[in-house]
């Protein structure tokens, strides 16, 4: 039997959009699942379905070689996770150790038949231009794994709630981009 969608959340980037998900209610029809190398944030998120894939870390330090290679290990259980879905929703910020992992994940989901798509989130500037090449470097390597992708510049979040004058505290920046709209549409076009 199909199952409804499937939001994977990786990371803390993607941890924070998915919990701001369960804190609006807005999950009717979309399973999530979240995966960290982070075993303090995979214990603490509220997401029920959840994998920590670090026995020995807090974290991948933001090295996304060392997310690549930790995420080998538990490729298996991830595989299980894809299971009977048709459609699998990836949403990871780009400039964290786990997002090396984002593209290995899509190229998997995608040799099960799988139609994937993806939310990746670029760091802000000044998270400095390290970061942004290897946000740049990820969605590189992921955009051809697939079939759509959504880009959330973070400064132009930021840019935008301030000439609406919202008064929005950096945290719920997420929730400001309507993240299950994008799962919505999604789930209607892609039949």
């Amino acid at each position: 039997m199909e199952k409804n969608i499937l939001a994977i959340a990786v990371g803390g980037c993607g941890n924070n959009i998915i919990q701001n998900l369960i804190n609006s209610h807005s999950t009717s029809g979309t399973d999530l699942f979240y995966i960290d190398a982070d075993n303090f944030a995979v214990e603490k998120s509220s997401v029920h379905d959840k994998l920590a894939v670090s026995e020995q870390r807090n974290g991948c330090g933001g090295d996304q070689e060392f997310g690549r290679t930790i995420i080998l290990d538990s490729k298996a259980a991830i595989m299980n996770k894809f299971d009977g879905y048709s459609k699998i929703v990836f949403i990871a910020g780009l400039a964290g150790g786990m997002a090396g992992t984002v593209p290995l994940m899509a190229e998997w989901a995608g040799q099960e038949n799988i139609f994937v798509t993806g939310t990746a989130i670029m760091p802000f500037e000044f998270e400095g231009p390290q970061k942004r090449e290897n946000a740049e470097t990820t969605f590189e390597k992921w955009k051809n794994s697939l079939k759509m992708i959504f880009v959330l510049e973070n400064d132009k979040l930021c840019k935008l709630a301030e000439c609406l004058k919202l008064n929005i505290p950096m945290d719920d920046l997420d929730a400001f981009f309507n993240i299950p709209e994008i799962i919505d549409g999604i789930s209607r076009y892609t039949r």
